[in-house]
């Protein structure tokens, strides 16, 4: 079975990582490809439409879009279309912090609420929080004294403690 290749392309515009702690990047879907996905999700909102007189989805679109509340529409077709896209980006922001060896909480992946433009094409601006880098180089010159026996004075032996806690539950 060949797989075959979408015709629709959609591109990080640009990824970047701010203040080290934070990273965006800007996601963009082609005319062509969100006027299709568009128009499948508005079929099938139709076909879930019941308009009295008729079976549900086999009403005229006259009819459907009369009964629709424009704004409840464009809604639902937002809502589904960053659900869609945001999966898609998501996707590549994981390979991009990969090349950049850094790590993402993945719970702080947010859309940027004010990015999302509706023009000819879809865009949207994806935010997450990152790991800050730390250096640990610095561990190596720390040394640390094992403490002997001198050092604990009052310390039970292990012995001496089990006794002790067996004590409590027996007796």
């Amino acid at each position: 079975m060949v797989k075959r290749k979408s015709i629709f392309m959609s591109k990080v515009i640009s990824a970047k990582i701010e203040g080290d702690v934070q990273y965006k990047m800007h996601y963009k879907i082609s005319n062509e490809e969100y006027s299709v996905w568009l128009q499948r999700l508005t079929n099938q909102y139709y076909d879930v439409v019941e308009v009295p007189g008729f079976r549900k989805g086999k009403a005229p679109k006259h009819l459907v879009e009369q009964q629709i509340s424009t704004q409840a529409l464009e809604q639902t077709l937002l809502k589904e279309s960053l659900e869609k896209y945001t999966q898609e980006a998501l996707v590549e922001a994981q390979k991009d912090l990969k090349e950049k060896k850094r790590v993402a909480l993945l719970t702080t992946f947010v859309v940027v609420p004010d990015s999302v433009k509706k023009t000819d094409s879809f865009e949207f601006v994806l935010q997450a929080d990152l790991l800050p880098e730390i250096d640990f180089g610095f561990l190596d010159k720390i040394k640390v004294a094992r403490p002997s026996e001198k050092d604990l004075p009052n310390r039970m032996s292990e012995k001496e403690f089990v006794a002790k806690e067996k004590k409590k539950f027996y007796y």
